[in-house]
């Protein structure tokens, strides 16, 4: 009987539903809805990860060592020291470290650098990031949410214009090696918006998004969309003509659960 107890227990420890401790076997805790962790990565393995709380939340402190099963979660390229946002529901804190039951997670990065405009009223699942290179600089974006959904919820924000985040921008000039770099899993394809400063206004001149499948380029010079001129080029940076831009790179952020729309602005001089 005895022999049978401790193969028992051996299982429930494996399976996350005891967890062990110094005064014997811990009890699980559900949170009230789904909590999110923000925290930096300690140790990585296959299966578990070990992270050290960076910011206080209902159930830990700053500091606190806390450890999660990855196995089951998206894959998002995380490493040591990378800051990332972990989603879960169950937790033990009375063991260390600690333990919770996640979801899911994403990497912080993303938001470390960038400015948020206005934060998403759910969490993301699963966020990227989009980078300009040039001059030899990579260059992070301004980001405004506008849509999401998960599988308890849908809602929606504000999409922006550019005269609305121009002060927000900072700028830099258009070089040989201008580059749009997009790191992370998102639906689809990017949509490419060039708004260029003429007479004090943005005006749109450029548009790049995918219609039926393929990538279309239009040269759209603050006409209506009917006037619209779609192009043939090899490399839609090549129509910038000299000048002040802003760029809105809008795109959905997803995975098999979830996705967030995100606006990515930059602002450049050619």
């Amino acid at each position: 009987m005895k022999k049978r107890l401790l193969i028992l227990l051996a299982f429930l420890f494996l399976s996350g539903i005891l967890v062990a401790c110094e005064n014997g076997y811990s009890t699980i805790n559900r949170v009230e809805d789904k909590n999110v962790l923000t925290a930096v990565i300690l140790h990585i393995g296959d299966e578990h990860v070990v992270v050290e709380v960076a910011e206080d939340d209902d159930i830990w402190r700053t500091n606190a060592r806390v450890s999660f099963r990855r196995s089951e979660l998206y894959d998002i390229d995380a490493v040591i020291g990378d800051t990332v946002l972990v989603t879960y529901t169950d937790f033990t804190d009375d063991t260390y470290p600690g333990w919770i039951e996640a979801i899911d997670w994403t990497l912080y990065n993303y938001y470390q650098y960038s400015e948020a405009i206005e934060d998403a009223p759910i969490p993301p699942i699963y966020i990227g990031s989009v980078i300009v290179f040039s001059d030899g600089d990579e260059r992070r974006a301004v980001v405004n949410w506008h849509h999401g959904f998960d599988p308890e919820i849908s809602a929606s924000g504000q999409a922006k214009l550019p005269e609305e985040v121009a002060d927000r921008l900072s700028t830099f000039s258009f070089e040989d090696d201008f580059q749009i770099i997009i790191e992370g899993t998102f639906a689809g394809n990017p949509s490419y918006y060039f708004h260029k400063l003429t007479d004090g206004e943005w005006n749109l001149v450029l548009a790049v998004y995918s219609r039926d499948g393929f990538e279309q380029v239009f040269v759209t010079q603050g006409l209506s969309r009917d006037e619209w001129e779609l192009v043939n080029v090899d490399s839609f940076l090549d129509l910038l003509e000299p000048g002040e831009y802003i760029l809105d790179v809008d795109l959905w952020w997803s995975n098999s659960m979830a996705g967030s729309a995100y606006q990515n602005f930059f602002r450049f001089i050619k």
